[in-house]
């Protein structure tokens, strides 16, 4: 297998869709809703939480490596990608290690673009709602000055 497949296979990317899913799900509610999206921001909002969700697969895989490699009932949900070794058809664990700090570096990067993220409790009931029609709920991050 070459190394792009490995690396693919590292990526988990069924785990994306998922992310993806969800992420274009709440555009579709908001729209629904009646607010305008801008889809540039939403665009970067997607590359935000794709990113986000790289860096946790390679740090995972990265740290779960001495256990996943001893692993041989291995399952799409639990136990790695089983990419990661030291013997031919694998790649060296340092490569998920590096791969999760460049996936970090794009979240840095879209925080650089004043994309705010938005911490808060989903167990509060009506916080969902709050978030939604910006009410005052949970904790605003943003990578540089918030005017609003």
């Amino acid at each position: 297998m070459t190394n792009l497949l490995l690396f693919l296979r590292l990526s988990r990317p069924w785990f994306l869709f998922g992310g993806a899913l969800n992420y274009f799900l709440g555009l579709g509610i908001l729209r629904y809703l009646g607010f305008p999206i801008d889809w540039g921001v939403a665009l970067l909002g997607q590359v935000w939480v794709t990113s986000l969700q790289l860096s946790t697969h390679y740090l995972n895989e990265y740290f779960d490596y001495p256990s996943d490699s001893a692993n041989r009932h291995r399952t799409p949900f639990t136990g790695g990608s089983g990419v990661l070794g030291t013997g031919p058809g694998q790649l060296r664990p340092r490569v998920a290690l590096v791969a999760a700090f460049c996936a970090l570096t794009a979240v840095a990067l879209a925080m650089a673009q004043n994309l705010p993220i938005l911490v808060f409790s989903l167990r509060k009931k009506g916080n969902i709602q709050k978030a939604i029609f910006r009410g005052n709920v949970g904790t605003l991050i943003s990578g540089g000055p918030h005017e609003g």
